[in-house]
């Protein structure tokens, strides 16, 4: 596989196997993990958006969340199981880590324009996904880089057809959730916002 050649030991990786190069995530770690596979969700994970893997001190939880666009039930779906799967989680001894691309801008100053928030009719923005990003903090999960810079805007996306990254056109999509009891093992994080390569730029988190 491609993943042999990279410097990591433990691996785990899934990918869509309902149509070829549409989705799927990896987790590349030098320190080993119990691979607790995907969420349980009922098409057992056929589009392969989510990798679960328990470490000594935490568990981390990384998804790529479906598009609402021409698939909202789908999303609808997956928002429901993700609430029900935090909300298990929640009680349990080790650091929860939440993170990946979740597909929605939470408040005004997490996209360039607010009155695409307001109007609320793109995927992303719709009122269905922030209620359910609302709900997971009412779950007592944080997001743990707005807390921790409240005033600043950063985007984690831009939208390559109309190359609003050069024109500082982004949407910050890309989140780690943590909850609020293991707020104060979280060392830093970061939106690194200057590496290219992709439309989406990396997040950072240090425990």
């Amino acid at each position: 596989s491609m993943f042999d050649c990279l410097p990591f030991q433990y691996k785990t990786w899934i990918c869509s196997r309902g149509r070829k190069g549409y989705s799927g995530v990896c987790i590349l770690s030098k320190i080993e993990f119990i691979d607790h596979g995907s969420i349980p969700i009922d098409d057992d994970d056929l589009e392969g958006r989510s990798r679960v893997v328990e470490f000594d001190n935490c568990i981390l939880i990384y998804v790529y969340t479906p598009n609402s666009g021409g698939r909202f039930e789908y999303r609808q779906k997956w928002d429901r199981i993700m609430h029900s799967y935090l909300e298990t989680l929640k009680t349990g001894d080790k650091t929860i880590i939440f993170g990946g691309d979740l597909n929605v801008v939470h408040e005004a100053n997490d996209i360039h324009n607010r009155k695409i928030l307001d109007k609320g009719v793109v995927a992303g923005t719709l009122p269905h996904e922030r209620e359910y990003f609302r709900r997971y903090l009412e779950l007592g999960y944080l997001d743990i880089w707005r807390l921790r810079h409240p005033d600043i805007k950063k985007y984690t996306w831009w939208n390559y057809r109309t190359r609003a990254r050069i024109r500082g056109l982004g949407w910050r999509i890309d989140y780690f959730l943590v909850r609020r009891e293991d707020e104060g093992k979280i060392k830093d994080t970061k939106i690194l916002n200057d590496i290219m390569g992709s439309d989406h730029c990396p997040i950072y988190i240090e425990l």
